[in-house]
């Protein structure tokens, strides 16, 4: 018994002063340690941004085969919500449009996308609202075309994205047209990193010049001829919204739920590459 006892004493003074150091220890020394840096960027794009995005191409769904009011343009021209960014998106085919006298389906999705960016990035944007008297992705001679002249003049930006909606079967998320790597202006980088960018946010199957940009009087060729760096989006229309009302409210449209959690991808990888562009301008700029 007196054995036990003078074990049972040693083993206490071993453990005691871990004890009563653990117990003399602030509750608060965890969360006073330094922050430890995110493995993975934090999500941009919300709900309410999706939601807003539906909102949005449902007017331009609306309005995609009226003649535009009187007094009114057929397209509408937002300014950057400050100077220091540096990307313009065009929407030339976000409503129906006439071509070789014939009236071409909208490129839907395309509008809310635009919109979005400038929501979310603070970008210019240049979008049709109503049908167009002229297709500004295949004539050069119509006001659509005079206004990018005007806000490329302006702004000279460090790029122009030109947004349009592929169809479904063809077998790429996203091509890029840069008329064989000549639109970009000797900047290639900019085609990496909106592919890495695309990437990224779920979008693996990046192509490059399936639609190159340089067959008609295209938005990108016509910035390109400006002496600016474009590159043409054909974003498959399985990432895009589509304008039209849940079918059902009653019951869940799981392929519609994916179809917009796919836009909130193809948003967010747009805004992350929008941030990118802006960064490296602005810390370009502070070297000089």
């Amino acid at each position: 018994m007196k054995s036990l006892t003078i074990a049972l004493s040693i083993i206490l003074s071993v453990i005691s002063p871990v004890g009563a150091q653990q117990s003399n220890q602030s509750p608060l020394s965890a969360a006073s340690s330094p922050p430890v840096t995110p493995v993975f960027e934090r999500a941009i794009v919300t709900e309410q941004n999706v939601s807003r995005a539906k909102e949005l191409e449902a007017g331009f769904l609306a309005r995609s085969q009226s003649e535009a009011p009187a007094g009114h343009q057929w397209f509408e021209v937002i300014e950057a919500s400050s100077p220091s960014v540096r990307v313009l998106v065009l929407a030339p085919h976000a409503t129906s449009h006439m071509r070789q006298g014939k009236l071409q389906q909208a490129d839907s999705g395309t509008g809310s996308l635009a919109e979005m960016l400038h929501q979310l990035a603070g970008v210019p944007v240049i979008a049709t609202t109503y049908e167009s008297p002229s297709d500004p992705n295949y004539y050069d001679d119509n006001e659509f075309k005079k206004a990018v002249a005007d806000l490329v003049g302006r702004i000279k930006p460090a790029v122009v994205l030109d947004l349009h909606a592929s169809h479904w079967y063809r077998p790429y998320d996203v091509d890029l047209g840069t008329m064989h790597g000549t639109s970009v202006k000797g900047q290639g980088v900019l085609i990496r990193e909106l592919g890495e960018r695309l990437k990224a946010e779920g979008l693996s199957n990046v192509s490059q010049d399936y639609f190159a940009a340089d067959t008609n009087q295209t938005d990108t060729k016509w910035v390109s001829n400006l002496g600016f760096p474009a590159m043409q989006c054909e974003i498959s229309i399985s990432w895009l919204l589509s304008g039209e009302p849940d079918t059902d409210a009653t019951n869940v449209n799981w392929g519609q739920r994916l179809n917009e959690h796919r836009f909130a991808q193809v948003l967010q990888a747009l805004v992350r590459f929008i941030q990118q562009v802006d960064e490296e301008h602005k810390v370009s700029a502070e070297k000089q």
